[in-house]
């Protein structure tokens, strides 16, 4: 079938149990100080999550994000930061520092974003060795991994730090007041007088998009609005499923049930195209991000499909279409697209729009 994952039998047995225990996770967890850690701590046990250190396994790794998202989408935003901390480790030339990643058991975090109102993290260099102070705000997982990758000013360049939470200095806050992708574990972070070395820089770069791993977490986000818009759709089959008198199942919940599936496919062919190309030496960085924003803008479209299918219901205890609203929404601002910078980037480079609500030929 069309919303069926693309993956073999041991595979996708392994993503349903996991899908399964994702699912009733989710229904327990509607609040900022939630986590997905049974979810992601069954992931790890299936070795899931090395899907994404080889090339050749990230098409299986892209359907493995989205049979997560499926039942869980703040569970596959937390998996797709922490695979894209193993898929960059992967590449260090220094064996401790795969070691470090890969080997210790630790789920991985990402963060970036500077804050609105206090001083950004930053290395400073004092006589007595090198000092890690500021804030991250948006770290991805800060609430239940082990371990942080967070870039930050580091002399002329950028560091991708690797940080411990459990190293003195290092602050969590509690919670995360953020409508969207609720129980993502976005904390923000604090870091006081946090000692560093030379053997925590992952990576130096000048932006995030050097990184060889940006490409992963892109499809990793590509991935997870596939799966809101698959949950989506699925909702609105069991739905039309559930409907014992036909003539109650009316005719323009019938063109919204085609267009949620029809969405959802859309989806999940972009995820899919992508996780083929994505980690290609001549990768387009507008590429990756008009693929996010066409699979954003599906995830959403799938959504209010389903609402006209779905009804209230779905915005009633356990709300399954209102949860899906705010996951959507939170996707299409994680890593932001601008509009117009891309219909630009578009004109210049000769690319053609990536999104199926766009009328030029493809």
């Amino acid at each position: 079938m069309v919303l069926d994952l693309d993956l073999s039998g041991a595979l996708l047995s392994k993503v349903h149990a996991v899908a399964e225990l994702a699912e009733r996770e989710h229904a327990e967890t509607d609040r900022p100080d939630g986590t997905p850690a049974r979810t992601l701590a069954a992931v790890a046990e299936h070795r899931l999550d090395r899907l994404a250190i080889n090339d050749v396994d990230l098409p299986a790794f892209a359907e493995v994000l989205m049979g997560v998202a499926t039942a869980f989408p703040a569970a596959a935003v937390v998996l797709t930061m922490h695979a894209a901390v193993l898929h960059l480790a992967s590449a260090s030339s220094d064996t401790a520092t795969r070691a470090r990643v890969l080997d210790g058991g630790r789920l991985w975090g990402f963060g970036a974003a500077p804050p609105a109102e206090e001083a950004r993290a930053r290395v400073e260099k004092h006589a007595d060795g090198a000092r890690l102070r500021g804030a991250l705000r948006r770290v991805s997982g800060a609430g239940l991994v082990g371990g942080l990758a967070a870039l930050v000013p580091y002399g002329e360049k950028n560091a991708v730090l690797l940080v411990e939470t459990d190293r003195a200095g290092v602050e969590i806050e509690p919670s995360w007041q953020s409508a969207g992708l609720r129980a993502s574990s976005t904390r923000v972070v604090r870091f006081h007088d946090v000692a560093v070395t030379r053997a925590d820089v992952l990576a130096l770069v000048v932006g995030a998009e050097e990184l060889p791993s940006w490409s992963t977490a892109m499809l990793g986000l590509v991935a997870t609005a596939a799966g809101v818009a698959r949950r989506a759709a699925r909702l609105s089959i069991e739905r039309a499923r559930a409907v014992s008198d036909a003539t109650t199942f009316r005719r323009d919940s019938g063109v919204a049930l085609a267009a949620a599936i029809e969405e959802a496919t859309a989806a999940m062919s972009i995820c899919r195209a992508l996780a083929v190309r994505a980690r290609r030496p001549s990768v387009d960085h507008v590429e990756l991000l008009a693929a996010k924003r066409a699979a954003t803008s599906a995830a959403e479209r799938s959504v209010v499909a389903a609402r006209a299918v779905v009804g209230m219901d779905g915005f009633e205890p356990p709300h399954p279409l209102e949860r899906l609203s705010r996951d959507a929404l939170g996707l299409r601002h994680f890593f932001p697209v601008d509009p117009v910078a891309l219909e630009l980037s578009w004109s210049v480079l000769g690319l053609r729009s990536l999104d199926p609500s766009d009328g030029r030929s493809r």
